[in-house]
């Protein structure tokens, strides 16, 4: 099952348990009213224990037991799990804020340090290669666009790629011509067109 996606909704008991967010126990997977078919990798087990993991209202996922034994699990196991899970899910948030307030202190700083190198340069063509850099090593991302509007013949608002930058093993789409004289509502990028043009 490592790395494989699979819907809530075919994920048997556990995706029972991420839908609902509700936890669950049951002794007897063969005699047991089930909510769902069991999904099974292997042997299939007899009893199960389930409980979502959440923390501010935010479903990070779940944590489930399982045995080849029947009754392996009762009410105090329950009990003791959604204890340990409340736990963990406030580990995983306090970890997910201070990756994001972290992510965001370095995007500042590289765009304070982009903004100097804009206005220190006289040569755009080489600056912006490095800020777009800067940028996107800040923000942990592959890629890192610069499109310039423009207009067609007949009026319509276009966009085409100008400077790229790409993380090593990213492959570069500098020339992809779909990329060039793109037009924003054609290609679905209205809502762009707007926002953009509100500043």
């Amino acid at each position: 099952m490592h790395g494989r996606r699979i819907p809530f909704a075919q994920g048997g008991l556990t995706g029972w348990v991420l839908q609902t967010r509700q936890p669950l126990l049951i002794a007897d997977l063969e005699t047991a009213s089930l909510p769902v078919i069991p999904r099974h990798v292997g042997r299939a087990a007899r009893s199960w224990l389930g409980v979502p993991l959440v923390a501010q209202d935010r479903l990070m996922g779940a944590v489930t037991l399982q045995s080849f034994q029947p009754d392996a699990f009762d009410r105090e196991d329950l009990r003791l799990l959604e204890a340990m899970a409340r736990q963990v899910s406030v580990a995983l948030e306090n970890s997910r804020l201070f990756q994001e307030a972290q992510r965001r202190d370095a995007i500042l700083a590289a765009l304070a340090e982009i903004s100097q190198l804009l206005l220190s340069s006289a040569d755009l063509a080489t600056a912006l290669p490095e800020a777009l850099a800067r940028l996107g090593l800040a923000a942990r991302v592959s890629r890192c666009y610069i499109f310039e509007n423009h207009r067609a013949a007949d009026g319509t608002p276009l966009m085409s790629q100008r400077h790229e930058w790409v993380m090593p093993g990213t492959s570069p789409q500098i020339e992809n011509p779909l990329l060039q004289n793109l037009p924003y509502l054609a290609a679905g990028f209205g809502r762009w067109a707007e926002l953009l043009a509100a500043g």
